[in-house]
């Protein structure tokens, strides 16, 4: 136990985007709030597009320092830092991004056709605040959970670690049956804090890639799923890659993906 309802556990995997208890989805903590439904529920900054830097009134110095999370965004695009450069000039914080995060906060920044840019803060232990919310320090490896309850002992929680948990390829002639497919990562946005994405897709130095599918198959023939369940996946569920032929997949569920929840060929 950290503090009062704050637990923290040491963790080996320093890359991961969700956190589930006894199979269900915790809130990742972020300020502002995560039930916030009014203009409060982002922050404006100021995006100078000829300097390429980020402005942030002087009140978040606290949480710069600390080196939070930044997530800039508009309406589908998200782009992910954690690693900045910051100084203190007069009454504001300049944040100075590495260059393909730059690059990506130009772009969205071009889109909207403003001024401003809306963002929150991620992965502070000050940022809990309801039960089941939880944030992970990549610096220390330390996980938080805000836990209200007292039966914390004997909850399960699971950290997704795989990408992808299945992969068949080059192959023919296969049947499965009754399996689940579960709890799949997708760790890229949190490996450079770059990636933005959009379901199928996301962009990095320029180049188009499809995130990895916790089921996938590629230049094979005659396999059949039946009964198959994919659920809570870090990107698309299954993906059915080109070069394949009668691939089936019957009384089966695909739910709470991260992505699509099935693809076919190529974007």
């Amino acid at each position: 136990q950290y503090e009062h309802n704050i637990y923290v556990k040491k963790l080996s995997e320093t890359s991961f985007c969700r956190l589930y208890s006894n199979g269900i989805e915790l809130s990742r903590a972020r300020f502002p709030a995560n039930d916030s439904r009014d203009e409060s529920a982002t922050i404006r900054g100021k995006w100078d597009l000829g300097e390429r830097i980020l402005y942030l009134p002087i009140k978040y110095l606290s949480f710069v320092q600390e080196h939070v999370e930044i997530d800039v965004f508009d309406s589908w695009v998200h782009c992910f830092s954690h690693e900045y450069d910051y100084a203190v000039e007069e009454d504001r914080i300049k944040i100075t991004f590495e260059e393909d995060v730059r690059s990506r906060i130009d772009a969205i920044n071009k889109c909207l056709a403003q001024e401003y840019i809306d963002l929150c803060f991620f992965n502070s232990k000050y940022f809990l605040k309801k039960h089941g919310e939880w944030c992970f320090d990549k610096w220390s490896g330390n996980l938080y959970v805000q836990w209200n309850e007292d039966n914390i002992n004997d909850v399960d929680f699971i950290v997704p670690v795989l990408e992808n948990l299945l992969s068949i390829e080059n192959s023919k002639s296969i049947q499965l049956k009754n399996i689940q497919f579960a709890f799949s990562n997708w760790q890229q946005p949190l490996t450079k804090q770059h990636a933005c994405y959009q379901a199928t897709i996301y962009k990095k130095n320029d180049s188009l890639y499809r995130p990895p599918a916790a089921v996938s198959v590629f230049n094979s023939q005659k396999i059949t799923f039946t009964g198959i369940s994919i659920f809570d996946t870090g990107a698309t569920g299954f993906d059915i890659l080109p070069f394949c032929q009668d691939i089936t997949f019957q009384e089966g569920a695909i739910q709470r993906t991260g992505g699509n929840g099935i693809c076919i060929g190529y974007f």
